[in-house]
């Protein structure tokens, strides 16, 4: 099997595959890592966060060729943040891709209707305890607008 890119996500995800699809046409297909960026408080470190991150297949190997030393470290704290110090030690830069955030119930519904055309990644992630009912109220609502039905 043969690949250019692994997207790597989460359940708060909801992806819109045709548009992904035309991102992944902008990006380099060799030392490409890319993802929405976040920084550590004092900037020192930067990385894709992990409801979304985007490597080339070259990229996909170095960490593979470096599984050992990556789990030494997972203890410290969460993968994307210790692929954004990996990377950054390897002199990887970090591109940026576009998400589209909605926090609670009242965003998605004073947001909803602002999604950009070109959105390949949305991310709901409600309170913890209004997570079960209202992310997946807004998933069941992101699936019939871009994929036009919803299966109960």
């Amino acid at each position: 099997m043969t690949f250019d890119y692994i997207y790597r996500t989460n359940l708060s995800s909801f992806i819109i595959y045709p548009n992904l699809l035309k991102f992944l046409r902008t990006l380099p297909k060799k030392r490409c890592y890319a993802g929405k960026i976040d920084f550590h408080t004092d900037k020192t470190l930067s990385w894709a966060c992990g409801n979304g991150i985007i490597l080339s297949r070259d990229m996909a190997k170095l960490i593979l060729n470096h599984k050992d030393e990556l789990l030494d470290k997972a203890y410290f704290g969460y993968d994307d943040v210790i692929l954004g110090g990996f990377f950054q030690r390897e002199a990887i830069s970090l591109l940026s891709a576009p998400r589209t955030d909605f926090y609670s119930l009242d965003d998605w519904y004073e947001k909803k209707k602002k999604i950009p055309a070109n959105a390949f990644c949305i991310r709901t992630k409600c309170a913890p305890h209004l997570r079960e009912q209202h992310d997946i109220h807004m998933h069941q609502k992101l699936l019939k607008r871009y994929y036009g039905r919803v299966k109960k």
